[in-house]
């Protein structure tokens, strides 16, 4: 029984663990996705009740002039949210999709209890269409990305419906016979449905990205997932006003390992040096694998002099560390090279262009140290 339950502790960590960054393009992609289609449901929701007052102008029905209202509530907070993700004058947290995502949805419970109230509850408890504006939030959660947030909405939505549809039943009259009662409980059957049905979006996101956006021999990121991180990182240093530098590792002769001993072990070295990098990396930066023996290190908020202690560190564990392969033991050291953030060199490109160039001067000095280009680091 312990294992079974530790097993399903695992599970139940692996699903709801926090999304991936490269599944957010830029920090903020899924956030405005999110808003993005927002605004389009509520312009298509609005065109009934617009159509509603174009065709009876001032006789419109009460129920038309709610749901009118409450889509402008909608869509000036929508627009304003929309705007300053465009304009990345706002980044979105946890916190503000737990805030936003229950801002949705009382802002339905609101207008149908209000409707309920005003134009008679059986408008609201017996509608075949109203309550299935729940369903469309509870998917639209899957566009963030986050299974803490699908679920979230689902157990919100169910509560509010279930709360919305006790208050104008049994405070008002008790309009439900047995019968109703029935197609609540399905409807609630089918909001948990289109929750698992979100969180499932989600996982199957996790499962492509864990094939496209991670290298399949060393387990790190790949160049392309690398990309969307650093412009992430970067992004944020501008923001914040902080610092952030990268480091550039290339292992010394690799090429020399491999004419030796073969492609085989050249993997095998590989390996063992991206998972003792792994291992011994901080806990908050990023590594990745740009491409053949060149490994890379995002370290955010850390400036120039704090990046290059880290990269003697790692290159310590390397040169320190023997490494496995077929029938031997082989040493192997890097070459780093390490670049800041800084007002001439403000951009991904020219950041990782000057690590680069670093590790070519390591190289040329000897290989095995750290080249930062404000002073030598050697063993």
């Amino acid at each position: 029984m312990r294992h079974v339950g530790r097993a399903l502790n695992h599970k139940f960590a692996r699903v709801f663990r926090s999304p991936d960054p490269a599944l957010v393009v830029a920090g903020t992609g899924s956030a405005r996705s999110v808003a993005q289609t927002r605004l389009w449901v509520i312009l298509c929701m609005a065109a009934a009740p617009l159509l509603g007052f174009l065709v009876r102008g001032a006789q419109a029905d009460i129920e038309i002039r709610l749901a009118f209202l409450a889509l402008l509530v909608a869509l000036s907070y929508s627009l304003v949210a929309y705007a300053l993700l465009r304009r990345r004058a706002w980044r979105p947290s946890l916190a503000e999709a737990y805030m936003t995502s229950t801002l949705d949805l009382s802002l339905i419970t609101g207008t149908l209890l209000l409707m309920g109230l005003v134009a008679g509850p059986d408008r609201v408890i017996h509608s075949e269409a109203i309550w299935a504006v729940y369903l469309l939030v509870i998917m639209t959660s899957a566009l963030r990305l986050d299974v803490r947030i699908c679920f979230y909405m689902g157990a919100m939505a169910i509560m509010q419906y279930l709360a919305l549809v006790i208050v104008l039943d049994f405070r008002l009259g008790d309009l439900m016979v047995e019968y109703d009662r029935v197609i609540q409980f399905a409807r609630v059957v089918l909001m948990l449905a289109a929750t698992a049905m979100a969180i499932g979006i989600v996982n199957r996101s996790r499962s492509l990205i864990t094939i496209s956006g991670f290298d399949a021999l060393t387990g790190l990121a790949t160049r392309r997932y690398f990309d969307q991180r650093f412009a992430d990182e970067m992004t944020k240093a501008r923001q914040l006003q902080r610092p952030l530098s990268l480091v550039l590792f290339d292992l010394d002769d690799f090429k020399r390992i491999n004419d030796a001993n073969g492609h085989e072990v050249g993997d095998r070295v590989l390996v063992q040096v991206a998972e003792l990098l792994r291992q011994h990396k901080r806990a908050g930066d990023f590594l990745a694998r740009w491409g053949g023996e060149e490994l890379v290190l995002i370290l955010p908020n850390t400036g120039i002099e704090a990046a290059t202690r880290v990269a003697e560190r790692l290159i310590d564990v390397i040169r320190q560390t023997p490494l496995r392969a077929i029938s031997c033991e082989i040493r192997i050291t890097l070459s780093a090279g390490v670049s800041e953030r800084s007002a001439s060199c403000d951009d991904t490109e020219s950041l990782f262009h000057a690590a680069d160039l670093r590790v070519l001067e390591a190289k040329r000095l000897g290989r095995d140290r750290v080249v930062n280009g404000q002073q030598l680091h050697t063993p």
